[in-house]
């Protein structure tokens, strides 16, 4: 484990705390922009992964509000709140030290199952993958989430090794704890939604392909151009990414 992390939460923590106290002086009444995220990371002096977990804070406690071509604005000044959102990141994890062990251990256990899926391993995912085409067609985030899960699994399963599935599921309990939550749902504006799933899902179809081919270059080749737009959308914030 990086021997930063915990000082890298902090920096989050930091850029809360500016926030907070800005918020609680004034200086961003209800209705009026912040400054955009560039300049927030110029003040504070840390990176834009900080400056963006701490407003996914206070945007999911609805303390500001992304509005999409135009910027991130104050809502409530509650000191409630502001109190309530400076508690969410104690003793949390990093999320961008979760998303590396995402990038190594996902493409390792597709590569796997591609040598080793049987018959009945590629049933189980492709029901996993009619699942998550349903959730798209309904526009059912929550759904499309949980079929995500039973799809990654699946492909782990399919590798015939309990330590593989273990780790995949120790990976799934991180990525839901609440600040790797926040600061995806951050990433994508409600607008960009449906386009975020439909092109996730075009990427898992792209995988599963790539397994039943045994193709283990393009399952890296898909993976790593899925891993770049994931961290352009939740640690760049880049418009029309997913």
């Amino acid at each position: 484990m990086r021997a930063g992390r915990t000082g890298d939460t902090r920096k989050s923590l930091l850029v809360l705390e500016h926030l907070v106290t800005a918020l609680l002086e004034g200086q961003f009444p209800v209705g009026t922009r912040l400054p955009p995220e560039r300049e927030l990371c110029e003040v504070t002096g840390v990176s834009r992964t900080s400056v963006r977990e701490a407003l996914a804070v206070l945007t999911m406690e609805g303390i500001v509000e992304r509005r999409h071509g135009s910027g991130t604005y104050t809502k409530s000044v509650q000191r409630e709140l502001l109190s309530r959102a400076l508690s969410l990141l104690d003793n949390s994890d990093d999320p961008e030290e979760i998303f590396e062990w995402q990038q190594l251990i996902e493409p390792s256990v597709a590569k796997l199952a591609a040598r080793k899926a049987t018959i009945a391993d590629f049933d189980r995912i492709a029901a996993a993958l009619d699942a998550m085409r349903k959730a798209v067609a309904n526009h059912n985030r929550p759904a499309y989430s949980r079929s995500d899960r039973r799809f990654h699994l699946a492909v782990a399963e399919a590798c015939g090794n309990s330590i593989v599935t273990d780790q995949m599921t120790q990976l799934f309990l991180l990525m839901n704890r609440k600040e790797w939550r926040r600061l995806k749902a951050y990433g994508i504006l409600s607008e960009q939604e449906l386009d975020y799933l439909r092109r996730s899902l075009a990427f898992h179809e792209r995988v599963v392909a790539a397994i039943r081919d045994r193709d283990y270059e393009r399952i890296d080749r898909e993976f790593a151009d899925h891993y770049t737009l994931v961290h352009e959308v939740v640690f760049e914030g880049k418009a029309g990414s997913p």
